[in-house]
């Protein structure tokens, strides 16, 4: 005859169970947060360095630089030529063509193709990127910037502005001390 074995909790005990559980998940979750965000960041500090490097490559081959002195969204053109297909920077202008071609060769197409919004580009939170040239910070470069994870630019919500001209304000000497991501 087959012994059957009882087992008996009380409710206490399931109780602890169940908030141990639910401990290890709050943490789990928090943990995967976090690491996501940072994932983020660093997504976004790559796309950023990479429109920053393409331009100033761009500009160093041609010798110009389309201008634009105040914060500008980054606007991208698909461009096909032969069977590959590239991204420029859009500009109007016939003036700004050799800078477009030469930009192309040097931008990350598929890296651009996956934070194309139509033909905006945004950051991993899905924000805009902008741009200026001459730079703020150093009149020698072109500017790349994204809001990073708080999506406000600035250093903490209540000082965030959401004009992006208005970000110079956070600049002490060489430092940036909020949480946009930029190239400068």
């Amino acid at each position: 005859m087959k012994k059957l074995i009882h087992c008996r909790f009380t409710l206490v005990e399931l109780l602890i169970v169940i908030a141990i559980i639910g401990v290890l998940a709050a943490l789990g979750f928090g943990i995967y947060s976090v690491a996501q965000n940072k994932s983020r960041i660093s997504a976004t500090r790559s796309l950023v360095e990479n429109v920053a490097n393409a331009f100033e490559s761009a500009k160093s081959e041609v010798g110009f630089a389309p201008q634009e002195k105040a914060w500008a969204e980054l606007h991208f053109a698909e461009v096909t030529i032969g069977s590959e297909t590239y991204f420029t920077l859009s500009c109007s202008g016939k003036k700004y063509e050799k800078f477009q071609q030469a930009f192309a060769k040097y931008i990350d197409a598929e890296m651009i193709r996956k934070y194309l919004d139509g033909n905006k580009l945004i950051d991993a939170w899905g924000n805009p990127i902008y741009y200026c040239y001459p730079g703020i910070a150093n009149q020698a470069q072109c500017c790349v910037i994204s809001a990073g994870p708080d999506e406000g630019f600035g250093k903490s919500k209540k000082e965030q502005v959401t004009e992006v001209n208005a970000v110079t304000e956070f600049k002490t000497g060489s430092e940036w001390v909020c949480d946009d991501i930029g190239n400068f």
